[in-house]
């Protein structure tokens, strides 16, 4: 993106977006803002408890994808090590 403007401002935002892209409570504070949008739909359509237990399962893939590791996110989400790291295969 840095290569496409030469704009003082637009590079500000670059750099901005690159810290907070390696910041790891940033990208789970985004999983769950995003998660929690599905959990809405996903409780309306298969009731509260399946929504809340899909949600989590969803946050938990999101989170794969960052440098926190398994005991953290199944602290995060209050899913096991063993559900987390059957995910991980799934992934």
């Amino acid at each position: 993106m840095r290569s496409k403007t030469n704009n003082p401002d637009d590079l500000k935002i670059i750099e901005e977006l690159e810290r907070l892209s390696m910041d790891d409570d940033f990208i789970f504070d985004y999983h769950c803002d995003n998660d929690e949008k599905l959990t809405k739909l996903s409780i309306h359509d298969q009731g509260f408890e399946e929504g809340i237990s899909q949600s989590k399962i969803e946050i938990a893939k999101n989170l794969l994808s960052t440098s926190l590791s398994l005991e953290e996110i199944s602290k995060n989400t209050g899913l096991s090590l063993e559900e987390i790291t059957k995910l991980k295969e799934e992934v």
